[in-house]
């Protein structure tokens, strides 16, 4: 009774000891066989192993539902047989218990895994949206910085930048006045600007200092600015207007070049007078007057027997017509120009020619009776790059290439500072006088070249009472 009270009115103590001890006695047949059919089966097969198949297969499927409901106790057997000291009431309360608290168990090791998950996704999500705000206030104070090292490269470049001359442009072929001027097509720089006013007025002081006058123009051929002092000072012209009466019969008789080609080259090259009166003779001077006429120029004429008297500005004007007859490509263009490069007496060929081509012609005289033909005149046009101008200094400083060469440069480089080429000033000039250099010898030499510039001055004048007849028979 108290088995039965203990573990159930179907238990039997001597099976259940009966039942084991034949377990325990055969191993291999029992517990081996425990997932399928044994492996040494008795041959006697009586009920009591038909009993232990069934007990050992209930077994199995109780343990199978346990799992799945969350059991984990150890054993194979049922729990009547696992707590053979409690009854069953006992057994199913303490399951029951042990049950609630594995699931409770489990509940919570899901929240606490649950909690950590969520923790560790909050983390991220903090340590996501502190390393954003550290990049984004990163990135602000980037900005603020280039911001303010822009204002303050914006602010040293606006302290630092040069103060300009931005006066209106005017065409410095039409720009009124006598004195000094410059005139650009954009603003120049106010230090610039000054330097080279100094210095090109350096240059005419020590021209008026030896008593000589001079009055120049200098045209950019592209901007139509340029630098002009006295524009409308009259000189003789001397030689200098043998240059366009060339490029005139050139184009209007341009057989010419073929048939009189010596002629010609002698005009321009050496400037022989001989073989300018022969052209003067053969072609005339009115087509000339009539030609520069045309060019806007009538002040430009041969007035005073082949020669006349010119400015800078008439000139320089004759000379940009000129540019483009060299440029134009016409017949004889080319073989005309190349005369004028290397000439005589040539101030600007001579200071400027190594660095440029350069195409002029001079004209040069000395009458100690009378100032108007004591002239040394220059007119030509400069190739500079993309710059090209012409340049027409006249001046009665005959002689003085010296003074002239030095007032050629120093237009030469206020021409390169206006032309965006850099300004480099020239070096003071601390040579002495001509007149305190010369010796006897030199004088005499200088008297000579100034007889024979007198002598053929003389023979132009001579020779036009006698030739102007033939002259205007021609014309």
């Amino acid at each position: 009774m108290e088995d039965e009270r203990r573990y159930g009115s179907h238990y039997d103590s001597s099976r259940y000891r009966q039942r084991y001890s034949s377990a325990r006695r055969d191993t291999n047949s029992e517990y081996r066989g425990y997932y399928g059919r044994e492996q040494n089966p008795s041959p006697q097969i009586d009920w009591q192993l038909a009993q232990r198949r069934r007990t050992n297969t209930n077994a199995y499927t109780q343990r199978t539902q346990q799992r799945n409901n969350g059991y984990s106790g150890a054993g194979i057997y049922p729990p009547r047989y696992r707590y053979p000291d409690r009854t069953p009431e006992e057994t199913e309360e303490y399951e029951y218990i042990r049950r609630r608290r594995l699931q409770r168990l489990k509940a919570r090791r899901k929240r606490i895994l649950r909690r950590r998950i969520f923790l560790f996704g909050l983390l991220l999500i903090v340590i996501l949206f502190v390393v954003f705000l550290l990049s984004f206030l990163r990135s602000l104070g980037n900005d603020k910085e280039k911001t303010n090292t822009a204002d303050a490269a914006d602010a040293a470049v606006e302290k630092e930048k040069p103060e300009v001359v931005d006066e209106p442009f005017v065409n410095i072929l039409e720009k009124e006045g006598s004195e000094l001027t410059i005139s650009w097509d954009g603003p120049v720089e106010k230090e610039m600007y000054d330097n080279m006013l100094s210095d090109i007025q350096t240059s005419i002081d020590s021209l008026t200092a030896e008593g000589y006058s001079a009055g120049f123009v200098l045209y950019d051929l592209n901007t139509g600015g340029g630098i002009s002092y006295r524009p409308d000072e009259k000189y003789y012209s001397a030689s200098a207007i043998k240059g366009p009466y060339v490029v005139w019969i050139a184009q209007e008789y341009p057989s010419s070049v073929s048939d009189m080609y010596s002629t010609i080259s002698d005009t321009i090259s050496w400037s022989s007078n001989s073989d300018y009166f022969t052209l003067i003779n053969t072609y005339g001077k009115s087509g000339f007057n009539d030609w520069t006429a045309e060019l806007g120029v009538p002040n430009v004429a041969m007035t005073d027997g082949s020669y006349g008297p010119i400015c800078s500005r008439d000139f320089t004007k004759i000379w940009c017509y000129m540019y483009d007859y060299f440029m134009s490509g016409q017949n004889n263009a080319d073989t005309i120009r190349d005369l004028y490069i290397g000439t005589e007496e040539s101030s600007i060929s001579e200071t400027l020619g190594e660095q440029y081509t350069v195409y002029s012609k001079a004209g040069w005289i000395a009458d100690g009776d009378d100032p108007y033909y004591n002239v040394q005149n220059d007119a030509g046009i400069v190739m500079k790059g993309d710059h090209p101008y012409v340049l027409v200094i006249l001046s009665d400083a005959y002689g003085r290439h010296d003074l002239l060469d030095n007032l050629t440069d120093c237009l030469d480089r206020a021409h390169s500072g206006l032309a965006g080429l850099g300004y480099e000033r020239p070096e003071k000039n601390t040579s002495t006088t001509k007149s305190e250099e010369k010796t006897s010898g030199e004088t005499d030499d200088n008297t000579e070249d100034d007889d024979a510039s007198d002598s053929e001055d003389t023979s132009d004048t001579s020779v036009s009472s006698d030739k102007e007849k033939e002259e205007n028979s021609s014309n």
